[in-house]
């Protein structure tokens, strides 16, 4: 039998690229204020989808909190007791490093980080573009000349030689990032991939020139 109180919280609004989804903080006190002074975001979640939402992760923390490996039966019922939509009070911090931009959010309350993107350590960057670039062109190398015997050979060496480039390029990108918040992973369409593919070879060049 589980009879436990559950909080839940979610973002009402479309974050962007915040990397927010909810609060950690439950604490605090509530006040009115003037939101003609204050840029606020619109809220684009209805009460029903929050009240969805809310059930479904009671549910699920419920069910975790048996901790039972097998359910042969279960009738589990959620009763909402409270919902509130106020706003919240969050720093916004834009910033540009080597050409790149980067966020960071500030708990206006408590003054913790919420989420952000900062800057990775470069020297793992330059490993990870010398390894990739080097292991790449090895592969793709050995390919070509293998391929007397057959030409497939080659052309798998230089596919396999473009993945492993194109792995260590989004480590390059991405991998050293010092990332905090519920960033979601961005998929890239083929067009996207061949243009990194294509950026990492000019600056390849550049480097060996």
């Amino acid at each position: 039998m589980i009879l436990k109180e559950y909080s839940f919280t979610e973002i009402a609004c479309d974050p962007g690229d915040l990397g927010i989804r909810n609060l950690k903080n439950l604490s605090g006190e509530t006040s009115f204020e003037d939101f003609e002074m204050i840029p606020t975001f619109e809220s684009t979640t209805s009460k029903d989808d929050a009240l969805q939402h809310a059930k479904e992760d009671a549910l699920t923390w419920a069910r975790e909190s048996t901790r039972l490996t097998e359910i042969t039966f279960e009738r589990l019922h959620v009763l909402p007791k409270k919902i509130f939509l106020f706003y919240y009070p969050i720093w916004v911090v834009r910033y540009e490093y080597r050409d790149r931009m980067y966020v960071c959010t500030i708990d206006g309350v408590t003054g913790r980080i919420i989420s952000g993107r900062a800057p990775g350590d470069p020297i793992f960057q330059s490993l990870a573009m010398t390894a990739g670039a080097s292991i790449g062109g090895l592969i793709a190398a050995a390919g070509i000349l293998i391929s007397q015997a057959d030409p497939g050979i080659a052309l798998a060496g230089i596919g396999a030689g473009i993945a492993i480039l194109y792995a260590f390029y989004r480590f390059f990108r991405r991998g050293s990032e010092i990332i905090i918040g519920d960033f979601s992973e961005k998929s890239y369409s083929p067009g996207e991939v061949l243009k990194e593919i294509s950026e990492v070879t000019r600056k390849i060049q550049k480097v060996y020139r």
